[in-house]
C-alpha cells in the first residue's frame, strides 16, 4: 500500500493477494479515479532471474506498442513504467472482465458468433502487433483479457514477457 508519483502523476498502489514471489497488484490513479493492474507481481532489485529478465523484455516490447501500436481497441495499453525499493511495476489498463479462458471454461457452449467474434478481436490484435515487427510468442486464452465483464466486451491481447521484435533488414541483391 502506498501512493507513489510516476510521471507527475500519483498512484496509489494496493496488493490485492499474494502470490508465487510477489502480489498482483493495482493502481488507482488519484487524479482520474480509474483503477488500473499493475504487472508483473514485484521483484526485488537484488534478485536476478528469468523473471527479471522477462520484465525487461516486455518492458521494451510495450514501449514499441506505445510507439507504433497505441492506442488499440484488441492490445493492452501501458499508462506508465515505475520502479520503488520493492521493485518495478508496468501500470496497465484494467481490464476487469477477466480472462479468455474463464470465460470458455465457465461457458458449457460458446457459440460460433462468439467464437468468431473473439477470434476477430484477437486477429485484428496480432495483426497491429506484427505491423510493428512484434511477434508475440505465447499467444493463449490466458493472455486475451476481456475490457469489461460484459459479454459483448471488447478483448485484449497482453502479456510481452516472451514477445520478440523482428528487425527488418534491406537484403543488398546482386554484386
Amino acid at each position: 500500500k502506498g501512493i507513489h508519483k510516476a510521471d507527475g502523476i500519483q498512484v496509489a498502489i494496493k496488493t490485492l493477494k499474494k502470490v508465487g514471489f510477489g502480489g498482483s497488484e493495482f493502481a488507482l490513479n488519484a487524479g482520474r479515479g480509474k483503477r488500473m493492474p499493475t504487472r508483473p507481481p514485484s521483484l526485488p532489485f537484488q534478485q536476478v532471474s528469468i523473471s527479471e529478465a522477462l520484465l525487461a523484455n516486455e518492458i521494451l516490447v510495450m514501449r514499441r506498442i506505445v510507439e507504433e501500436v497505441s492506442p488499440h481497441p484488441n492490445v493492452i495499453h501501458l499508462h506508465d513504467v515505475y520502479e520503488d525499493p520493492t521493485g518495478v511495476h508496468l501500470v496497465l489498463e484494467l481490464c476487469s472482465g477477466g480472462e479468455l479462458f474463464d470465460r470458455i471454461v465457465s461457458q458449457e457452449r460458446y457459440s460460433e458468433a462468439g467464437a468468431a467474434g473473439v477470434i476477430r478481436q484477437i486477429a485484428s490484435g496480432l495483426h497491429a502487433l506484427h505491423q510493428a515487427q512484434i511477434v508475440h510468442r505465447d499467444l493463449k486464452p490466458e493472455n486475451c483479457l476481456f475490457l469489461t465483464p460484459a459479454e459483448d466486451s471488447s478483448l485484449k491481447v497482453m502479456d510481452f514477457g516472451l514477445s520478440h521484435i523482428e528487425e527488418v533488414t534491406n537484403p543488398v541483391v546482386g554484386m
